[in-house]
């Protein structure tokens, strides 16, 4: 794993989960892994800080966009989590939803 200096701003630790993203081949999928992993652990996330985590992310992953001239990078998987987190909001943390 090769680490750009981009990736060692807040924007490009916030939008990689930090360096999470450059791990394996399916980036999006070890972030939603990870995001499941904390619906679980935390019984779930109040509806605020889902809403966190998308506005942060999505100028977190603009700011890396932008930065390393590339649109939509695989690398990039805050967009997953922020997914996995308002997909799941209103259900109970379970692990038959999280499997869904």
């Amino acid at each position: 794993m090769i680490l750009i200096p981009e990736m060692k701003t807040w924007y490009g630790m916030i939008s990689t989960l930090g360096t999470l993203g450059r791990f394996s081949k399916m980036p999006g999928t070890l972030g939603s892994m990870a995001a499941c992993v904390v619906w679980i652990a935390f019984g779930g996330l109040p509806i605020w800080a889902i809403a966190s985590v998308a506005v942060i992310g999505t100028i977190a992953a603009d700011k890396y966009e932008k930065a390393v001239e590339r649109e939509d990078p695989p690398e990039v998987v805050i967009d997953e989590v922020a997914g996995c987190w308002i997909a799941c909001c209103g259900f109970e943390p379970t692990y038959a939803i999280v499997g869904l």
